[in-house]
């Protein structure tokens, strides 16, 4: 059959064939059997003993294997593409294992596609097909290469001498790179490989020179990038490393030539793969997932993207993306069809497990165990009542890994949950990691349902912004439902309404859902709790540079909604620039959850007033180890709030024995001692209509409104009472803090909740 090859721009023929060319396989292997199955499939013909590149006239192509090779990437598709025009060499890169990640690499011809006697070669350079080098020379050459012998076969021996010797390859290849008129795809790829040499014998200063000198000549060379971040991390200057990685994965400018051999994937998988990797140790795993993803959207995939993203329990919010990669993924490359099944298992992703058994050509065994599997978990979808000696099951589900206070709770009500012998729980995150395990290391073993897959499905717990109403599969639903404003939205009422519980911090929280129309036998107060062994009045104390006299404290959002606007107002008013006073003002999610409601700017506006006592501003990121001791550190917190559902800070402070001064009305009056502090009164007041949220709402949207004089007076009082009276109020704020609000005697009530609401199993009728 006559073959035409076509330009796609033009549509013209560009060659003919009469008929589809005669291909070859050479090798020196012995045992066809040991050819992997794309390359058997290649060739119309296969020679074994034989590895001589056919002659000129010889009317096959032919494709040199040789001996212990592995094929990396390309499909037999690919690897036929080095014949698609005639009197052509194609050179593929050829890797080679040095025992660690940072391979050496050289460019061999493989295909030869057929000529005329009187035809040249032309060269051709094809990366979708890349060869893994056999361990060994399958045949030593008796002598080095002669100076005069093509650069490509002096630049195999160089990498050769390196793989037997440490250091036995630098000088030829340093030769060869010096040599004029070296094609740049070559002398490009001997500067890298010398760089390489380079980093293995510990000679990290002059690899870093030389990858400068290599990037002025190969400004678009991306490897060069990759290898300067390795260098830089090598070095621990992480912010270079960071900056290189970013030059290597960035978008091509237009016309920049890609002639560039590099470790793989030159679109920068690797450096994509390494950015994934600093960006979980420190905990942003949304951009760990991104990076991660891009090695495994290669094709092949990076195999150690793969185990990156599989290391992730993967949040809701980002689950989208990830299956239908994993769901790709499985389909293409059947090496990683078991784990990514487990993978989906522990996300309890369903659905995505029916389709893959759908639209995935999987072992007979496997598909077996993996419909057997299924089978066995519909309990997790349909409900059952639990037989004797099963735990029931039970997914608590919203943010863990951030600094919110959301997430804090969950934390605590997850190890409750964890040691409760007769629960079977499991973690499923909504939002992504924002600091890495060990910032979270209180309470011990709350992550260990990151990576669990019940067996049952009685109970599910949702604690998150915004709240969920949907049903789950089976099983009861339960929600925790912080709120600070006087109505809820009317579309909630119905939602709630078929909840089993809602577990709300106080009863002004409560109230307002009565008020909505909630049932009340719906409705359960849980307030939160304290860390008593974290937040207490003996330990350290930190306080901050500058700080003068009675210092005052505010922790939490910089927002109206938590007083800011007005504590700066009443700060002008209250004090001047010699009063022995200062404000500390530690903000919470300035550059994540309040991000778009923050008011830094009239923060350090008021810090830069010389008129005014001084005010210091604190917006990064504090552990929860470290927070206490601020609190210690300073003498009084001042939390002048318009809307809470609770009020976090103001029982941190109260367990560390300070004195607080809080909003008359709201939650705060319900484990605020009245004698802990000092109040500021407050009336309730619509919301500003900026501010509200669309839609209906059940009745007037209002939250409360400090009196600004009140609050003056408060902190002048607190100035004023002497280091004693502050003792004595915090003293009393502690004590009661230790009596009811400890999160053992918290969690205790959300336990006998979840145990009322999950009931006990299903007697036997065994006597």
């Amino acid at each position: 059959m006559a073959l035409h090859s076509v330009e796609i721009a033009t549509y013209r023929a560009r060659s003919r064939y009469d008929h589809s060319p005669l291909l070859r396989l050479l090798t020196d292997e012995t045992d066809l059997a040991r050819l992997p199955a794309v390359v058997r499939s290649l060739a119309d013909q296969i020679w074994l003993n034989q590895v001589t590149p056919p002659l000129a006239g010889d009317a096959a192509g032919a494709w040199i294997w040789r001996r212990g090779e592995r094929l990396l990437s390309g499909t037999a598709a690919q690897l036929r593409f080095a014949f698609s025009a005639p009197a052509r060499r194609t050179f593929v890169p050829l890797h080679y294992d040095t025992g660690g990640d940072l391979e050496l690499i050289g460019l061999e011809p493989r295909g030869f596609a057929p000529r005329a006697p009187e035809a040249q070669w032309s060269d051709s350079l094809d990366l979708r097909v890349r060869i893994q080098a056999a361990p060994e020379e399958p045949d030593p050459p008796a002598a080095s290469p002669l100076p005069d012998a093509e650069p490509w076969l002096r630049m195999r021996a160089a990498l050769r001498a390196e793989c037997a010797q440490l250091g036995a390859g630098i000088p030829p290849l340093a030769q060869l790179a010096q040599e004029g008129g070296l094609h740049p795809l070559l002398h490009s790829l001997s500067l890298r490989n010398l760089a390489v040499m380079l980093l293995r014998q510990g000679g990290t200063e002059a690899a870093a020179a030389l990858l400068v000198q290599a990037k002025a000549a190969y400004p678009d060379y991306r490897e060069l990038d990759y290898l300067q971040a390795r260098v830089a991390l090598m070095q621990g200057k992480a912010q270079e490393a960071i900056a290189a990685l970013k030059r290597a994965t960035a978008e091509a400018h237009p016309g920049a030539a890609q002639i560039f051999v590099g470790s793989g994937g030159e679109a920068g998988y690797r450096s994509h793969h390494l950015l994934a990797v600093m960006a979980e140790r420190t905990g942003r795993q949304t951009v760990a997932l991104h990076h991660y993803l891009s090695g495994v959207r290669s094709s092949p995939a990076y195999a150690p993207a793969v185990a990156g993203l599989l290391r992730q329990r993967v949040p809701t919010t980002q689950w989208t993306a990830v299956e239908a990669a994993l769901l790709r993924l499985g389909r293409l490359e059947a090496r990683y069809q078991s784990e990514v099944l487990d993978f989906l298992f522990l996300h309890r992703a369903f659905e995505a497990l029916q389709r893959a058994l759908e639209i995935w050509t999987l072992p007979v065994d496997l598909r077996a165990a993996t419909e057997q599997r299924l089978k066995a978990l519909t309990p997790l979808q349909l409900a059952t009542r639990r037989p004797p000696g099963q735990r029931a099951g039970v997914v608590l589900r919203g943010p863990f890994q951030m600094h919110a206070s959301t997430a804090r709770i969950n934390r605590y009500l997850a190890a409750a949950l964890e040691s409760d012998a007769q629960l079977e729980l499991a973690l499923e995150p909504t939002l992504a990691a924002e600091e890495p395990d060990a910032a979270f290391s209180r309470p011990a073993a709350w992550a260990a349902g990151m990576r669990r897959l019940p067996q049952r499905l009685d109970l599910t717990v949702r604690h998150g912004w915004p709240p969920e109403f949907e049903p789950p599969p089976t099983g009861k639903l339960s929600l925790i439902l912080p709120w600070e404003f006087g109505a809820i939205p009317r579309a909630w009422v119905k939602p709630l309404q078929r909840l089993d519980e809602v577990w709300v911090p106080s009863e002004f929280v409560r109230q307002v859902l009565l008020r909505a129309g909630v049932s009340g036998d719906k409705v359960v107060v849980v307030p939160n709790g304290v860390d008593l062994e974290l937040y207490q009045p003996a330990g350290d104390g930190i306080r901050p540079d500058g700080v003068r006299g009675v210092c005052f404290l505010f922790v939490g959002g910089a927002i109206k909604r938590k007083g800011m606007d007005v504590l700066l107002r009443a700060w002008r008013q209250a004090f001047g620039s010699r009063d022995d006073v200062s404000l500390v003002i530690k903000d919470i999610g300035a550059h994540s959850f309040y991000k778009h409601l923050n008011l830094a700017t009239e923060v350090r506006k008021l810090a830069q007033d010389a008129a005014v006592a001084p005010v210091l501003y604190l917006d990064e990121d504090w552990s929860e180890q470290k927070l206490p001791a601020l609190y210690r550190g300073c003498d009084v917190l001042v939390l002048p709030y318009r809307g809470e559902g609770f009020g976090m800070p103001l029982a941190e402070a109260l367990a560390c024995g300070k004195p607080v001064i809080a909003t008359a009305l709201g939650p705060a009056a319900e484990f605020c001692p009245a004698e802990s502090g000092w109040q500021v009164q407050a009336r309730e007041q619509e919301v500003p209509a900026e501010l509200r949220p669309p839609g209906a709402m059940t009745g007037r949207f209002t939250w409360l409104e400090p009196d600004i004089d009140s609050l003056v007076s408060a902190l002048r009082a607190a100035a004023d009472a002497g280091a004693a009276e502050r003792t004595r109020r915090g003293a009393l704020g502690a004590a009661h803090m230790r009596a009811a609000y400890g999160w053992e005697m918290i969690t205790a009530q959300y336990r006998r909740r979840v145990a009322a609401l999950v009931g006990a199993p299903e007697r036997s009728s065994v006597a």
